[in-house]
Parts: C-alpha cells; sequence; structure tokens
C-alpha cells in the first residue's frame, strides 16, 4: 500500500488538532445562566397568524441515491448558513430544499445535515500550506438542522471539478457532499451534482438521480445561481 500523501497526512493532522481544542474548551467558573427576553407565548401567536405555509406533498418516486462519503469528510463543521468564507471567489450558489421521511410522505424536523465541498479551484480546505497551518479551519464546511417543516437552506458558490488524485483520467464533475442523520432513520451519504456538467458522463460515481438544475437570477447586479435539493429518508429495520 502507498504511503500517505503530503495532503492527506496534513488533512489528518488537522482533524486531530481541531479535536484537541474541542476538549481543552470550558465554560468559566463564574459565568451565569443567560437571562430570558421576551414572550414565546406571543412569537407562537404571530407564527400562527403569519407562519409558513404547509409543505407540499411529497412526489419522488424512491428515497434518495447513497453516493460515495470520499476521503475529506471531518466532524465537527460549525452550525452556520453560509458554507464559504466570507468574501470568496466564485459563482453564488444558493441551495435549498426539504428532508422527507420515505415512508409517511411527510417532512422532517431537526435532521443534522453535514455540508461539505471543493472551492472554486477545486481545491478542499486541507489543501494548501495556508490552510494546514490553521488549526481548527473548517472552510467551505458546515453543519445545519432542518426546521420544523423540514426545510434547510445555504449559500455557497459552485465548486469546481477535480481530478481525483494523480493517476485519475477524468476529473471528477462539480459537486456537493451530504451526510445526513436523524433518529430513527438510515444514515444517508450522497452528493449534488449539476445537471450539464460535462464530467458527468464520465465519472464513475455519478448517478443522474442526484442532479440538479439550477436557474440563474439576477440580485442588486449580480448573478445568482438557485437550485433545489430534496433528501428523503429511510426509516431504520425494525427488529419483530
Amino acid at each position: 500500500m502507498a504511503p500517505p500523501s503530503d495532503s492527506r497526512r496534513g488533512f489528518i493532522k488537522t482533524a486531530l488538532a481541531g479535536a484537541a481544542g474541542l476538549a481543552a474548551l470550558r465554560l468559566p467558573l463564574d459565568a451565569r445562566p443567560t437571562e430570558p427576553n421576551g414572550d414565546i407565548e406571543e412569537y407562537r401567536a404571530f407564527l400562527e397568524k403569519y407562519g409558513v405555509a404547509d409543505p407540499p406533498a411529497l412526489s419522488a418516486s424512491a428515497p434518495t441515491a447513497d453516493n460515495i462519503l470520499g476521503p475529506y469528510h471531518r466532524k465537527g463543521a460549525p452550525f452556520r448558513g453560509k458554507v464559504t468564507p466570507p468574501f470568496a471567489p466564485g459563482q453564488v450558489l444558493l441551495i435549498q430544499g426539504r428532508v422527507w421521511c420515505w415512508a409517511t410522505k411527510k417532512p422532517l424536523s431537526h435532521v443534522m445535515v453535514d455540508i461539505w465541498q471543493a472551492n472554486h479551484e477545486g481545491r478542499y480546505d486541507h489543501e494548501g500550506p495556508e490552510q494546514e497551518a490553521r488549526r481548527g479551519y473548517y472552510g467551505y464546511r458546515i453543519r445545519i438542522v432542518t426546521d420544523e417543516t423540514g426545510w434547510y437552506e445555504y449559500e455557497t458558490i459552485h465548486p469546481a471539478p477535480y481530478k481525483a488524485g494523480p493517476s485519475a483520467n477524468n476529473p471528477r464533475p462539480s459537486h456537493i457532499h451530504y451526510r445526513v442523520k436523524h433518529a430513527g432513520y438510515k444514515e444517508l451519504i450522497t452528493q449534488l451534482y449539476f445537471e450539464g456538467d460535462k464530467f458527468n458522463a464520465t465519472d464513475g460515481a455519478f448517478k443522474p438521480s442526484l442532479a440538479i438544475k439550477v436557474k440563474q437570477e439576477q440580485v442588486k447586479g449580480q448573478m445568482l445561481e438557485t437550485g433545489v435539493f430534496d433528501l428523503i429518508l429511510e426509516p431504520e429495520a425494525r427488529l419483530a
């Protein structure tokens, strides 16, 4: 077996350093609970009056197909709605969707979704000396949780294709990784692809059911891509 590459070795070191930093976090002894402010009942009344409309019915013909995990998933990504660092170069992309239960055809709330991707040059956050030197750095990685209607949304940039290794014959098409977890359901590891990518046809992992259309919109004089990617989970098999 060949020795790990420099990029792989650096990636592992960065991941371990992040775990050590988490263990060192401590709440100050003089800290006090955050004081409450506002009335939750008023908020509930507001939601009832101006709340989100009921989600549409599920029309998909099968649960979401799984796909390869890849070597660069990292635990502990921060919770946020923007995948990229501030002012990151690339075509801005807004992805929206819902997480559904295949058995009930209803949306699932409080689902944990890990998302990670390459940047506009096809590089992950561990590649390059400036990234490897930053302990605990999570670039182009987030975690999000679906709301009470199963909805999620995040802003990112359209990731670039890249070669999966020195011996790769064909670049991987643009894609975004997903790892989806929810109690009582099978874990889903999959990827979002884009219709029309010229490398889809030659990629061994590509599945047409995972490819989405993107629309282009003008927002304040700048071009924005938008796409919808719903996720459908299967319940875990119950023992008789």
